[in-house]
């Protein structure tokens, strides 16, 4: 891996992903109408199912359901085959892979070994997708018949089935997404489980079963997937019937629900981090000692015992405890309210400082802010938070424009390489990661 250089720090909380089974399908607007129809409740709209020209959670969820990959981890996270049946290394830096045959696009057409080098391509060429693909050797990656393909790699690197895995790396169609051109994200075309229909905005995408597919077709013929982004009625229309599934239950609403007979609650660790993150190309945050004092005056216990009930806990270095290569032991910052006093005054900044910390509108993350900004108070640091709708919010983001932000990086390969490289090098700069 290449040498990283920190760019964010003032880590929260490890959080436990948490989602709802409601019991059943009472119909109503919206709602399941048995097994003809599944409905799903997620956090905020995405802005694009265009699996390289976006990089957002909810994007994720509903663009694995479209696409496939070359290969998938299973629950265990073990490689198993997608697109590709089989594969095997040449030497450290190539790999050969055997694609599956009679495999039909949405549009009808089929599936070839053409649709996947221009698929590496253009995730090498997105901003929203270079960092998890800039290991291939695009230039010396070919086409050895209509289903081989031999992808080289620049170097040795351990994780790439990993990486081809995640859904930043689907393979899309060539022809659909340049007669697409800009729309092409809100009319997605893949080989995956489902096809698309239709998108609602700030209501809901309707997808529906892709009778070709190649694989295991899904008991339900509709797939349904809500935005509901206020987290108590993602967990009331959970138990009302009116979704049969609801993602991201808030801590503040799991015993009600597990109390519930008619809902199942899944704790299931994960692999995401929460974090503070700062905009080092702005004064003052390109300040070391600026970052080393909110790192000492925030109350990182508090905020997850405040927040998240004891679901998760205080993260003690960039990865979670799932992550395959998580280290343990890591020196962390202690809550000094006094030490981070002295580094401001080191770092000839006097107070009040005002700052602006710009935060999606989700509850538990508008939560963690009032609590930043009441600490950071103590300091003489006077914050400024900004709420912004989910949906727009990574856009801001890459604007520049703020001090300091509260995010989550999840990941999703669950190898180390993925929450280090992406988040802590310069070559990841960009909207795909750092």
């Amino acid at each position: 891996m290449k040498r990283m250089k920190v760019v964010v720090s003032c880590l929260l909380t490890a959080a436990i992903l948490l989602s709802g089974c409601g019991g059943g399908g009472a119909g109503g607007e919206g709602g399941s109408t048995g097994k003809d129809t599944l409905t799903v409740a997620i956090g905020g709209e995405p802005t694009s199912l265009d699996p390289q020209g976006s990089s957002g959670m909810n994007d994720r969820r509903v663009t694995k359901q479209i696409y496939d990959t070359l290969v998938t981890q299973d629950a265990e996270m073990n490689i198993q085959p997608g697109l590709a049946t089989e594969w095997e290394y040449e030497d450290d830096t190539t790999i050969v892979f055997h694609l599956r045959e009679n495999v039909k696009w949405h549009n009808g057409e089929d599936f070839t070994a053409a649709d996947v080098l221009y698929s590496l391509k253009r995730a090498a060429e997105s901003d929203y997708s270079k960092s998890y693909a800039d290991m291939i050797d695009i230039a010396n990656t070919v086409a050895v018949d209509d289903y081989t393909v031999s992808v080289k790699l620049l170097e040795p690197f351990a994780p790439i089935l990993s990486n081809l895995a995640f859904s930043a790396l689907s393979i899309v169609n060539e022809k659909e997404v340049t007669e697409g051109g800009d729309t092409y994200g809100r009319n997605p075309v893949g080989t995956g489980p489902f096809k698309f229909v239709s998108w609602s905005a700030g209501d809901r995408i309707e997808l529906e079963t892709f009778d070709e597919y190649w694989g295991t077709k899904p008991a339900f013929e509709h797939l349904v997937i809500r935005v509901v982004t206020e987290n108590a009625n993602r967990a009331i229309e959970l138990e009302t019937g009116g979704v049969d599934i609801a993602y991201e239950i808030q801590a503040n609403d799991v015993d009600r629900l597990e109390e519930n007979e008619e809902t199942v609650v899944s704790r299931v660790p994960n692999f995401a981090v929460t974090f503070l993150g700062f905009n080092c190309d702005k004064e003052p945050m390109n300040n070391p000692l600026v970052r080393q004092a909110v790192a000492y005056a925030l109350n990182t216990q508090e905020i997850a015992d405040t927040v998240y009930f004891g679901i998760g806990s205080v993260a003690t270095g960039p990865l979670p405890s799932t992550v395959w290569g998580y280290a343990d032991g890591l020196p962390s910052y202690s809550y000094n309210v006094e030490k981070a006093k002295e580094l401001l005054a080191q770092a000839g900044i006097t107070t009040p400082l005002s700052l602006t910390l710009y935060t999606n509108d989700a509850t538990d993350r508008t939560t963690i802010a009032e609590i930043v900004k009441n600490q950071l108070g103590q300091i003489g640091m006077e914050v400024e938070i900004q709420i912004i709708e989910q949906a727009t919010f990574l856009g801001e983001l890459e604007k520049k424009e703020e001090d300091m932000y509260l995010l989550s990086w999840t990941t999703v390969t669950g190898d180390a390489d993925f929450g280090l490289y992406s988040q802590y090098t310069t070559e990841s700069f960009g909207a795909s990661g750092n």
